[in-house]
């Protein structure tokens, strides 16, 4: 992609995606039970959101995604195809089901929607074969006048990625994917900036071996701007893309923000396609009020299938809870007053420095509720994190350990152990640490790739070092 061509894209998306002013009291939405609540005003009870009813049969999945000036909410559902199949043959596995999207406004009521065709079929009595489509998450465009997703029909041989612009009257696709590894289902994507990624995992038709790569199309003519792997070819086997999205990382031109499965949150950048540590860890704040409370992801002292929220209200940072079933970001309010996290997956309100309950029915474990209230917006924050109280977890490393502020030595049957420039088994070789050497461990731990990575010093240089792998340690306390 041309440098100057990417400029220009980012210079009119920007322009573009100024955000327009959300209301003060937005209500807090909740997905309960496959049916949109909202918090009443008193905030003691819930009500349907009359504008919003869906017809029967239809359940939402997953949360409900806010538009960025707060008056529209986006739906995915599973259809009545699901659910009259069901109570026929009673469950199934392999692939992914049908599912719709509906665009709401809660005060006038559903302005567009993208059901099956009336000729779908799932398990039908009659023998008719399977015929229907898949949707993906949707998501806004930063200006909030647009929607994507992917979407594919039976099987998921062909992709594509669709979006829908509010002043038209259908959704167009933009672009094809390649056939995905793996179960057939749709792809996820992410928008809010100036190209719409896609995390596609194709293969290779003959040796089998999976293509992972961020895909970025330009919405308008769905040309493909970024195409890059987004796991090195060296890096361990426990890394792959957990999240990804859109991030202000304090430079001229917005960043991709990548979480890998082994706890490390990377940096993409969409016009060199390189990839680098990030310093510090994403942040979520409300587009309308950038300086109220903010969420922190937290993954370098928990692993990614463990991630850590806090609270952040100026100086002062709150655990929340850690999410360990997904990445679930805490729900903010429009004027940066509150948030609601999750608690073993139920939502709590948070608000002048302490827990709420809120006012929800008994949930079931397999049917949790899912909350949505402004619409937040991502950036880096890079200041202090207080301890995690259940410790550094990072799969495919032995327990660390070492501590900051003391002194490691290479285990001497383990022979040398390299020194990189970040905690990264892709970045740059500094040097070796000799078996037996001795240094000062000046940071860390962080994990990534697999790892338990330590910031040391040895020789006057400074850089990074693993611990060891497995259950066998490279390096042990000194003394």
């Amino acid at each position: 992609m041309g440098r100057l061509l990417w400029l220009v894209l980012v210079s009119a998306v920007l322009l573009a995606a100024a955000p327009l002013a959300a209301q003060a009291d937005a209500p807090l939405y909740l997905a309960i039970e496959g049916e949109l609540m909202r918090v009443t005003a008193s905030g003691a009870a819930l009500e349907p959101v009359a504008k919003c009813a869906l017809q029967p049969g239809e359940r939402i999945l997953g949360a409900p995604m806010i538009s960025p000036d707060g008056t529209l909410i986006a739906l995915r559902l599973e259809p009545d195809l699901v659910s009259e199949a069901r109570a026929r043959v009673g469950g199934w596995g392999g692939g992914e089901n049908p599912s719709d999207i509906v665009i709401c406004d809660p005060a006038a009521g559903i302005i567009a929607s993208f059901r099956q065709p009336e000729d779908a079929a799932l398990f039908d009595p009659t023998g008719r074969p399977d015929s229907f489509t898949v949707r993906s998450a949707p998501a806004w465009s930063a200006d909030g006048t647009g929607l994507a997703w992917t979407e594919c029909p039976v099987g998921c041989d062909t992709l594509q990625v669709m979006v829908f612009e509010l002043s038209g009257d259908s959704a167009e696709p933009i672009a094809a994917l390649p056939p995905q590894y793996g179960v057939p289902v749709s792809v996820p994507v992410a928008w809010g900036g100036p190209l719409i990624l896609v995390h596609s995992i194709g293969f290779d038709p003959v040796s089998l071996v999976e293509d992972a790569r961020m895909l970025g199309f330009d919405p308008a003519s769905g040309e493909t701007l970024l195409d890059v792997p987004v796991v090195p070819e060296n890096a361990n086997v426990f890394s792959f893309i957990m999240e990804f999205f859109w991030i202000d990382a304090g430079g001229d031109a917005p960043q991709i923000a990548l979480l890998l499965s082994s706890g490390a949150w990377y940096l993409l950048d969409p016009a060199t396609g390189e990839r680098s540590l990030m310093t510090g860890v994403p942040e979520q704040v409300s587009i309308a009020a950038p300086d109220g409370l903010a969420t922190v992801a937290d993954a370098r002292m928990a692993q990614a299938v463990n991630l850590r929220w806090l609270a952040r209200d100026g100086a002062s940072l709150t655990a929340l809870a850690d999410d360990v079933r997904g990445f679930r970001p805490p729900a903010i309010a429009a004027d940066g007053s509150a948030l609601v996290y999750y608690d073993n997956l139920t939502p709590v309100l948070w608000r002048n420095g302490a827990s709420e309950s809120l006012p929800l029915p008994p949930l079931s474990p397999g049917d949790p509720a899912h909350a949505a209230w402004g619409y937040g917006i991502w950036r880096v924050y890079s200041g202090p994190l207080p301890p995690a109280e259940t410790g550094f977890v990072c799969f495919g490393a032995p327990p660390p350990r070492l501590a900051a502020g003391t002194q490691a030595v290479v285990v001497e049957e383990q022979g040398d152990n390299n020194l990189r420039a970040e905690p990264d088994t892709a970045a740059t070789l500094l040097g070796v640490i000799p078996a037996g050497s001795t240094m000062d461990v000046t940071d860390g731990p962080v994990c990534a790739d697999g790892y338990a990575w330590w910031q040391v010093t040895y020789g006057g240089q400074t850089g990074w070092t693993a611990e060891g792998e497995g259950s066998t340690y490279w390096l042990q306390p000194a003394g």
